[in-house]
């Protein structure tokens, strides 16, 4: 998740930023634990964060 943010707040305009890897899985998994995970609510965050979005 803080990997996200930090490519989004990276990204400068006209820059394309690609998520891969996780977007099939719901789930972060740990030695000692697994945790819930939703990477397109993750990315979706991070550019509202960063002043993007709309109403969608």
């Amino acid at each position: 998740p803080a990997a996200i943010r930090k490519a989004v707040s990276l990204a400068k305009p006209g820059d394309l930023v690609l998520l891969l890897g996780k977007g099939h899985e719901n789930s972060i998994i740990y030695r000692d634990r697994t945790d819930p995970y939703d990477e397109i609510r993750e990315a979706k965050n991070a550019l509202a964060e960063a002043g993007y979005g709309g109403s969608k």
